[in-house]
């Protein structure tokens, strides 16, 4: 009996040493990107973002969309802390998600008021064609998609 509650007991003890092992490292992984892409939002915005990611039958297949209200201050912390990169020769974003309130800006027009909207660009440059992902604040709305296909 008693060597059967020391057994338990040093069961116990390694199984708890194990979580906080486990636990441990997972605070040490670098945040994945889906993580990444909402620091580097506000929590209000985050309360507001309209979001869309669905995971393809095969990895690393994805397409991340997000939709939300932000001022232009917000947009550049937001390309700051993804890394993004002014985007030059960028004509039009990706029609990946399928869902209604995904209606990206038409990067060749002016905005709805007949002037010239405020348009920003931004990407993360990738060697990988089937791979992108892209930020852009056009009329105070980010449109942000992601896809690896």
């Amino acid at each position: 009996m008693f060597s059967r509650t020391v057994r338990l007991r040093t069961l116990g003890i390694a199984s708890m040493l194990a979580l906080g092992v486990a636990m441990a490292a997972w605070k040490l992984l670098p945040p994945s990107r889906q993580q990444l892409v909402h620091s580097g939002l506000t929590a209000e915005a985050i309360a507001r973002m309209q979001e869309f990611y669905e995971p393809a039958r095969f990895l690393p297949d994805f397409i991340h969309c997000i939709r939300v209200e932000i001022s232009p201050a917000e947009f550049a912390v937001y390309v700051r802390t993804l890394g993004l990169q002014p985007g030059r020769g960028i004509h039009a974003l990706p029609h990946r998600c399928e869902i209604p309130w995904w209606t990206p800006p038409d990067l060749g027009k002016p905005g709805g008021d007949g002037g010239q909207a405020q348009l920003l660009v931004y990407h993360h440059p990738s060697t990988n064609p089937e791979a992108g992902e892209i930020a852009v604040l056009r009329d105070g709305v980010l449109y942000y998609v992601a896809w690896n296909s």
